[in-house]
């Protein structure tokens, strides 16, 4: 068997002889192509894995209508526990791990689809520039859950059950207090910092959330019409 793909940096392969599949397809939101997607998982996971088709369309659609449409025809999530973290990124593919929840394995299906456009199209450097690929992709990644959820309690619903009554705290406000209790310590560090020079917790709440949290607040500066035109491809 041979594939090929044009304009990709690197690749992956998976398989799995009880993989479940699912087939589905979404129309891009600017040049109205269809791009073919695909979901592959483990009968253990199919409780949270059932509806991901509509999690990768959604991923593909937002993310074409906000940032240019997807380059390639096949878009595809795989349910793998080897991956690293959430998940792991690669052109036209990525491998999620387990998830809590249906919810959780959305965001992060969302958030790794969305590498297809900064650190695939782009080709951005995550060692030197991380905020250009993990920090744009979070943005998008808030967006994505404000838009279509927007009376999500995503960071309420973390808190212990609501036990402390931190009521109504939305996945916006996950990052912001993320940030906000980094910085409030003094141990705040430049979003431009070379990943290896990041703290262990800075790597993801500078890299991924501050980063997130500049652009959503530039997103509201300008208006979302001016916004959406400097970030197009």
């Amino acid at each position: 068997i041979r594939y090929t793909q044009s304009n990709v940096h690197d690749f992956a392969w998976f398989a799995d002889k009880t993989f479940k599949v699912l087939k589905g397809q979404v129309d891009l939101a600017n040049s109205k192509r269809r791009v073919t997607s695909w979901v592959m998982f483990t009968p253990r996971n199919e409780i949270f894995w059932k509806d991901a088709i509509e999690y990768v369309n959604d991923a593909t659609y937002y993310y074409s209508l906000w940032n240019g449409d997807y380059p390639y025809n096949n878009v595809t999530a795989v349910d793998g526990t080897i991956s690293a973290g959430g998940g792991m990124e690669y052109p036209n593919i990525t491998v999620i791990g387990n998830a809590s929840s249906a919810h959780e394995l959305e965001v992060v299906i969302v958030h790794e689809v969305g590498h297809n456009w900064f650190y695939g199209q782009l080709g951005t450097n995550e060692r030197v520039h991380g905020w250009m690929d993990e920090g744009m992709n979070t943005l998008n990644e808030i967006r994505y859950v404000q838009t279509k959820y927007p009376d999500n309690t995503a960071l309420s619903d973390m808190v212990l059950g609501g036990k402390f009554h931190f009521n109504d705290l939305n996945h916006h406000d996950l990052a912001d207090l993320s940030y906000r209790t980094i910085a409030g310590m003094g141990e705040d560090q430049p979003i431009e910092t070379h990943s290896v020079e990041f703290s262990q917790i800075n790597y993801g709440v500078i890299m991924y959330q501050k980063t997130g949290l500049v652009f959503f607040y530039l997103k509201d500066y300008l208006g979302e019409d001016l916004f959406d035109e400097c970030m197009k491809m």
